[in-house]
């Protein structure tokens, strides 16, 4: 849509859902992610502390987003873009922790696995790391910076994100036909109820509105300059355009003109 406007067209902007606030739930200063790693580092951090911190900070009406259920002091639901999740609380933080000791580590290391001590020598090297004592820091030190599973995963997803930032991403959407593994079958409902979930729906009603087929005008004259008769061909590709379409479209509600495409 941005360069419909860019391109000066008569076009009505479409809107679509925008899944950012829920993104910032999950991920953002403050938000599902960093106080469950703020409860993993704190000696004695227990779930159910945890819980609370989420309702006393998303339980509130202006977050959409987060759901305290009505019956459950252990569970939170997620309004999700593809569906609600509701999460139950228990483990959350020791799994968090990722915690493997020492001794399991320098086992490891010790194999004569080549591959092994590669993967192994991938670890952050904090991982090992004992948590600071009291007496060599301020109090407000002594939180173990000890890498937590949801540090590692939003780590990894800004890795991605900036990867594809510099490239030109083509997606290849993986679509389940039916629960049972069958060969043959397609769950019609479960099938739009993926294609909706990873936003492909929701793309397709955006492009069937607008032009999904874009030329530069030289690109365009070049492949189609012969739909019309030599006596109306002219070096200016983009009055050429205008003649072609003009001689071969009969309905002008399908294409537009633009400055440069």
């Amino acid at each position: 849509q941005d360069l419909y406007a860019k391109e000066k067209l008569n076009w009505v902007p479409i809107d679509f859902d925008d899944n950012q606030a829920c993104i910032d739930l999950i991920e953002g200063t403050i938000s599902i992610l960093s106080l469950l790693d703020e409860e993993s580092r704190k000696p004695g951090g227990q779930d159910l502390q945890l819980i609370g911190k989420y309702y006393q900070n998303f339980a509130i009406p202006t977050q959409k987003y987060f759901v305290k259920p009505r019956f459950s002091n252990t569970e939170f639901t997620i309004k999700h873009y593809a569906s609600d999740v509701t999460y139950e609380i228990d483990g959350f933080v020791e799994k968090n922790k990722d915690s493997v000791s020492p001794e399991q580590l320098s086992v490891l290391e010790s194999s004569s696995c080549e591959f092994l001590k590669e993967v192994i020598s991938t670890i952050p090297a904090t991982s090992n790391a004992a948590p600071v004592k009291e007496k060599q820091v301020s109090r407000a030190s002594t939180v173990s910076k000890k890498p937590t599973l949801g540090g590692i995963f939003k780590g990894s997803l800004i890795s991605l994100m900036e990867t594809m930032a510099s490239t030109s991403p083509h997606y290849v959407r993986c679509i389940k036909p039916n629960l049972e593994k069958v060969p043959g079958v397609i769950d019609a409902q479960m099938v739009l109820s993926q294609l909706r979930a990873c936003g492909v729906v929701e793309t397709l009603k955006i492009s069937h509105k607008g032009y999904p087929t874009k030329y530069l005008y030289d690109e365009f004259t070049n492949e189609f300059f012969m739909l019309v008769s030599s006596d109306k061909r002219t070096k200016d590709d983009k009055l050429l355009t205008e003649r072609i379409l003009k001689e071969n479209m009969n309905d002008p509600s399908v294409y537009q003109m633009g400055v440069t495409k």
